[in-house]
């Protein structure tokens, strides 16, 4: 599987350039860019659509910079909706769980992007705990 696309609107970004871009949005709630949350990234990627890290890394690097023409947030939330299963919406917001985690620490800010990605996608509060608490 390839991230590289030319497209930036969500029906020509790959599932896997959209879910890295759930967790890099994680990851910049607090104004920061934390190596372990980035690593993190980098591993729940590459593990989940079975690519190389260094191409992940790239898509990430392509993600922070400030031209990134991003598509809306509703839009790739709805992409993400019709693509997966309840189970794997649940098992994707466990991964972003990790990624606001891996600092030690979640955020006021983190909650709230996990709740309305959470309302987004469908997923109860309920399911939100249970991914939580299965953060990898």
């Amino acid at each position: 599987m390839q991230m590289q696309t030319h497209g930036t609107d969500a029906g020509r970004e790959s599932l896997a350039q959209i879910v890295t871009r759930m967790m890099v949005t994680m990851m910049q709630m607090d104004d920061e860019v934390d190596l372990r949350e980035y690593g993190r990234i980098v591993h729940l990627v590459a593990r989940r659509f079975g690519l190389d890290p260094a191409e992940v890394e790239a898509c990430v690097e392509r993600q922070l910079q400030p031209g990134d023409n991003a598509p809306a947030f509703d839009e790739w939330a709805r992409r993400i909706k019709s693509s997966y299963s309840r189970r794997d919406l649940v098992s994707i917001l466990s991964d972003v769980w990790a990624v606001a985690e891996a600092d030690g620490h979640v955020d006021y800010f983190e909650e709230r992007y996990m709740s309305r990605l959470a309302t987004l996608l469908g997923v109860s509060s309920r399911e939100v705990r249970q991914a939580r608490a299965h953060a990898a």
